[in-house]
């Protein structure tokens, strides 16, 4: 509904859900969870998909990943930590990892950040660009 209403007031053409498992309600996942809990969230996914084919919208929805650790590049298993649909109903996977160094204190981030396509169902292009964060933009920096 709330989709809905910022298309009425605002025309908007992209949303971002952030993310995934606001979505599967405590309500709703109490009364689901007697079903396959994989296959809830199927249902979450492609609910989002229809949403987005019946309003001409690019809606990008944000999942933690199985593991969050200094790897550059996750693999598509590793995006859909609870669900295979997670990776399969989107025409996209995009995954983004900032580049940083361990210290004392925790991290320094580079300001690099990689943006990795793991699917891309029209145009069939995979890969990774490297972008740098500058001036509050992301900027691609060759590789």
């Amino acid at each position: 509904s709330k989709i809905r209403e910022a298309i009425l007031k605002y025309d908007i053409k992209v949303v971002f859900i952030d993310y995934l498992t606001p979505l599967a309600g405590m309500t709703a996942l109490n009364q689901n969870m007697a079903q396959n809990y994989s296959i809830y969230l199927g249902q979450i996914m492609q609910e989002v998909a229809n949403i987005a084919i019946s309003n001409n919208l690019i809606i990008f929805l944000i999942v933690h990943p199985t593991k969050s650790d200094e790897t550059q590049t996750l693999s598509i298993k590793e995006v859909g930590r609870d669900s295979s649909f997670i990776t399969t109903v989107p025409d996209a996977v995009l995954t983004i990892w900032r580049e940083r160094k361990r210290n004392k204190q925790g991290f320094d981030y580079s300001g690099d950040v990689y943006l990795n396509v793991l699917k891309n169902r029209h145009i069939g292009k995979l890969g990774r660009i490297k972008l740098n964060f500058q001036d509050w933009k992301y900027n691609e920096n060759p590789l």
